[in-house]
């Protein structure tokens, strides 16, 4: 039999513009294509492969697009570092927690950073909620200025938020700055192996969106960036002496009926763009001032007709809608780290580079 695991009922953690996408996913069932492997929690997985590659519980550890903080507590938990930081752009994800954001982000913010003193650096900052001594530290910053001195973490990690994070070298760049030399880079990407049942999806959006709002309206296409499953290797190997790849993958299986929404195509509801550059004003989202999107009940509506309606007929005639997914597991160091060796996907780590 092939192993599975349930999750309870939870809410997906998309955040956008206009606050949380509450998108119920109940019982979402991961079926490994390998029935001999058990299903992974890739957070405490990468957390392992490090202390296994001899980073221990000493040091700060920075997470990239840290959202509520889940990671950087269980970095705690499981004693990768004894300080921790996260670094988020969209504040809402910090779900009411305190946090710290910069009062003018501008380059003059690394000098004081890295140069000036207490009183000077604690002037950079203000305070949002009150600041009461917590284990992890949120900071409100994007990739591009990460507000920490240079050479002060251990370990940088990002999961699921490279894509996003790290759309240019620039980024990469930055999350080195704030790496000792002996520092490790960490990372989990995600990719589809079934790229094209998800353009076929778009499409079919794009079809029935451009009848519903009588403009033609384009599919998204994937947002350039250098960092996602397929190219990560590239990537870390441009800033990094010595990278470490393995691989896991696995097929999604959702069978619980009406609940299922593909969070994915809500994610990309502004890149559904009208080819003409405009919407008539009945059929725009007034959360967005700066360019023309499709409101979100519209979207919603073409969303179930489109992407549920399908999986609702397949799972009531016996079938499965499934998604085939492959997890990326990246570490970079300029020093060699000793991380768990393997060629073939979850027996271990390749180095890549140098």
């Amino acid at each position: 039999m092939t192993n599975r695991t349930e999750f309870d009922p939870m809410w997906a953690g998309h955040y956008g513009e206009d606050g949380p996408a509450k998108v119920a996913i109940r019982q979402l069932r991961y079926t490994l294509l390998d029935p001999g492997v058990e299903p992974v929690d890739y957070g405490l997985t990468v957390i392992t492969d490090l202390r296994y590659g001899g980073i221990g519980p000493r040091g700060l550890v920075a997470e990239i697009g840290c959202g509520d903080g889940a990671l950087l507590n269980l970095c705690q938990s499981e004693g990768l570092g004894d300080k921790w930081a996260g670094i988020e752009p969209n504040a809402k994800q910090f779900k009411g927690r305190p946090y710290m954001e910069l009062k003018q982000p501008d380059a003059e913010v690394r000098w004081v950073l890295d140069h000036g003193t207490p009183r000077e650096q604690r002037q950079l900052f203000r305070h949002v909620g009150k600041i009461a001594y917590e284990p992890v530290t949120l900071y409100k910053a994007g990739a591009d200025l990460i507000p920490l001195p240079s050479r002060s973490a251990k370990v940088a990690i990002s999961k699921f938020s490279g894509h996003l994070a790290f759309k240019n070298i620039d980024g990469l760049l930055e999350a080195k700055r704030v790496l000792e030399p002996t520092g490790v880079q960490a990372d989990i990407t995600f990719g589809s192996e079934n790229n094209d049942l998800v353009i076929e999806d778009e499409d079919k959006m794009a079809e029935v969106l451009s009848e519903v709002v009588k403009e033609e309206m384009l599919p998204p296409r994937p947002p350039e960036s250098l960092f996602t499953s397929e190219d990560t290797i590239e990537a870390f190997s441009r800033v990094h002496r010595n990278v470490y790849v393995k691989w896991v993958r696995q097929e999604m299986v959702f069978n619980n009926g009406p609940e299922i929404i593909l969070d994915s195509h809500r994610t990309y509801r502004d890149r559904y763009i009208p080819a003409s550059g405009g919407l008539p004003e009945k059929f725009c989202d007034p959360a967005y001032r700066d360019r023309p999107v499709v409101r979100s009940d519209i979207f919603e509506e073409v969303l179930r007709a489109v992407v549920l309606a399908p999986i609702e007929q397949a799972i009531k005639d016996g079938e499965r809608r499934t998604a085939k997914i492959r997890r990326t597991f990246t570490v970079a160091s300029d020093i060699e780290i000793d991380v768990p060796r393997g060629t073939n996907d979850e027996d271990g780590y390749e180095q890549i580079a140098p």
